[in-house]
C-alpha cells in the first residue's frame, strides 16, 4: 500500500487509500482527498497464487498475511530474523 501511494505521489494514477493511514501525506499536500459521487465502496484485500502441487505454500503465505496485516494502522509487528548456524 505504501509503493501505491509512492506512485500516486509521483503522479502516476489515483487509488482507494484508507484516509487514517496517510493523514500525514494529506496534510503535507503530497496526496490529496478526490471526494465522489457516489462514495467509493470499501474495498476488500486478497492473496492469489496458483492452486497446484506447491499451493501449501501459497496457503501459507496468506495466512501469515492475514495474522500480521489488517491495514488498521501503518505500524506492522515486526519481522524476526530467521534463526541461522555456521555448521
Amino acid at each position: 500500500m505504501v509503493a501505491l501511494a509512492g506512485l500516486i505521489e509521483a503522479g502516476m494514477g489515483v487509488s482507494c487509500l484508507p484516509l487514517h493511514l496517510f493523514d500525514q501525506q494529506i496534510r503535507q499536500k503530497r496526496l490529496q482527498v478526490v471526494s465522489t459521487e457516489p462514495p467509493a465502496p470499501k474495498i476488500t484485500y486478497y492473496a492469489a497464487f496458483l492452486k497446484q502441487h506447491q499451493a501449501v505454500l501459497g496457503y501459507a503465505v496468506a495466512d501469515i498475511a492475514r495474522q500480521c496485516c489488517d491495514f488498521s494502522s501503518r505500524k506492522q509487528p515486526t519481522r524476526r530474523r530467521a534463526a541461522t548456524s555456521n555448521v
